[in-house]
């Protein structure tokens, strides 16, 4: 489903990082003011909301992406805290492999503020690792799956994104293109940047 809404003044696009997370655009007036803070596409005179909210009746997100570093390496990063805050978000407090843990930190975006939910379901070092995800307070549910594998000298890692219930479309945080670009943006830039620097 998308949305159009006219815009007849000129405006400006900036493309900036929220705190612990992926890129967002921001859409200004000529005077600065914001006017939306969404993922978005801007033509001429008119700007399209792409798509609604995640659903159950889509495909998984897949991310796919290689690096330089044994599997043991890779496995650290997606499953240790202090990793974790270097390449995925900032403030996670305490992360543990282990089926049944349960942690919660806010990741704010804009003038929102996104309390993450997470709960480990499967943990077997080194090769895969998936967690229940919701945000407390808002409508939708997803598990996020974490595969690891050696190939050719490198570790494989393959991230999927399933939706389990649907979520709301009145936040454009929760299409699948912002989805997708915030996952290619930690597994393909910001873990391989940690990874191999």
């Amino acid at each position: 489903m998308a949305v159009s809404i006219g815009v007849r003044k000129p405006f400006e696009m900036e493309q900036r990082a929220c705190e612990s997370g992926p890129r967002v655009f921001e859409m200004r007036s000529a005077t600065c003011k914001p006017l939306l803070t969404i993922s978005l596409l801007s033509f001429a005179a008119e700007t399209v909301i792409v798509g609604g909210a995640m659903k159950t009746y889509e495909d998984p997100v897949v991310v796919e992406q290689a690096y330089r570093a044994p599997i043991e390496t890779v496995w650290n990063a997606i499953t240790k805290a202090d990793q974790m805050r270097q390449w995925y978000f900032g403030n996670i407090a305490t992360f543990e492999p282990e089926v049944g843990f349960e942690t919660r930190f806010d990741v704010e975006c804009a003038d929102r503020v996104f309390p993450h939910v997470w709960k480990v379901t499967e943990a077997e070092a080194p090769a895969r690792l998936v967690y229940d995800w919701s945000y407390d307070g808002y409508a939708g549910k997803s598990f996020v799956a974490f595969e690891l594998s050696e190939q050719e000298g490198l570790t494989a890692l393959r991230l999927t994104q399933t939706v389990t219930d649907d979520f709301s479309d009145d936040r454009a945080e929760f299409t699948r293109e912002s989805c997708v670009e915030g996952w290619k943006w930690f597994i393909e830039d910001s873990l391989k940047m940690y990874l191999e620097q």
